[in-house]
């Protein structure tokens, strides 16, 4: 698991890597990465190995980039990835103005999902995990046999309603409900705090969307940071720019330094 430690909060993803990987007696590599020039030199690194490389792409890919980038001196032949679960066990969001859309449909709205995977995540992780560590990455919710299964499966079960009261602003549902009940039975009898921890997209669990912000910052683009345009003309530098370039101006205009949060929170008290 990789995360931003540079940010005024702590990344959530590697308290919870932690506590899987703790439950289920699992090694777990933890990368820290808490100076702006290392993040701007991956980005330079991305830049032309993705396609249409976006601002989505670059907080996520640096995800996978640096947890990837870990495993080198592990002697690690591959790297399985999690693409697809979200199309094929997620579910569609059927519910349309009140009314609930047909079996069809939500048929054809895992479809387009899937069709629309590769475009937005497989490219963008085998690069990212090209560069980061030279190896191959798999992803094992596309093999044949479980993708087959879970298009056959009905929508309605592949989410579970959250109560009103336990909602978070944006949670009408628990997606990938299939996956989080297999887990809690036998033979693995995970926790649900494990399981049924709320879902957080990678780049905000990870805080490498804060990172990109950060860089945008170091670079001079100070005005309205988290404008998209901005965030754009912040990666579109780190192409352009050499790796002693990016250090050097990085460095000059943002001291790096891992944020000490147990600090913060003495502070505050």
């Amino acid at each position: 698991v990789a995360g931003f430690t540079g940010a005024t909060a702590p990344p959530e993803d590697l308290a919870a890597a932690r506590a899987a990987c703790a439950f289920f007696g699992v090694e777990l590599l933890v990368r820290e990465v808490g100076s702006v020039a290392e993040v701007a030199a991956a980005l330079a690194r991305l830049s032309p190995a993705i396609c249409h490389l976006d601002v989505d792409k670059a907080r996520l890919s640096l995800c996978v980039y640096f947890a990837s980038e870990s495993l080198r001196a592990r002697n690690c032949r591959c790297v399985f990835s999690g693409g697809g679960a979200d199309a094929l066990l997620d579910g569609a969001d059927g519910d349309v103005d009140g009314a609930r859309a047909s079996a069809a449909d939500e048929e054809q709205l895992e479809r387009s999902a899937l069709r629309a995977l590769f475009h937005a995540e497989l490219q963008r992780d085998h690069a990212a995990v090209h560069v980061g560590s030279g190896m191959e990455v798999h992803h094992p919710f596309l093999s044949a046999f479980i993708a087959k299964f879970a298009l056959e499966l009905p929508g309605r079960v592949k989410r579970l309603r959250v109560p009103r009261e336990r909602r978070d602003e944006n949670e009408t549902s628990l997606k990938k409900r299939i996956l989080r009940v297999a887990l809690e039975r036998h033979p693995f009898n995970t926790p649900r705090r494990v399981t049924r921890r709320a879902p957080s997209r990678a780049d905000i669990g990870s805080q490498f969307g804060n990172a990109v912000v950060r860089v945008a910052v170091a670079f001079g683009f100070a005005r309205a940071p988290e404008a998209p345009r901005v965030l754009a003309d912040a990666g579109a530098a780190c192409a352009r720019l050499s790796a002693a370039a990016i250090e050097k101006k990085a460095l000059e205009e943002q001291n790096p330094r891992v944020y000490d949060y147990a600090a913060e929170r003495r502070k505050s008290e």
